[in-house]
C-alpha cells in the first residue's frame, strides 16, 4: 500500500489522521508520515485499514459464533 492509498481510505472511513490512528493504535504523525511516503506502510497495517474500510461500507460482515449448548 503506498501512501495516497492510505490517504484514500482514511477519507472513505471519515476519519482524521488522529482518528485513525487511534483506530489502528499508532500515533498520528506515524499516519501523516506513511501518507506522505516518508515512512513504510507495514502489511498488518494496510491489511487492518482494509479490514476498517470494509467494515464500513458494508462489504464484511463479521458473523458471531452461536453459543454453546451447556450440558448436564
Amino acid at each position: 500500500m503506498k501512501g495516497t492509498e492510505l490517504r484514500r481510505l482514511r477519507k472513505v472511513l471519515e476519519l482524521t489522521q488522529a482518528g485513525l490512528a487511534k483506530a489502528v493504535g499508532v500515533t498520528p504523525n506515524a499516519i501523516a508520515l506513511a501518507e506522505r511516503g516518508e515512512r513504510g506502510i507495514s502489511e498488518p497495517l494496510a491489511r487492518l485499514v482494509k479490514m476498517l474500510v470494509q467494515l464500513h461500507t458494508g462489504e464484511l460482515v463479521l458473523k458471531r459464533r452461536p453459543k454453546k449448548r451447556e450440558t448436564r
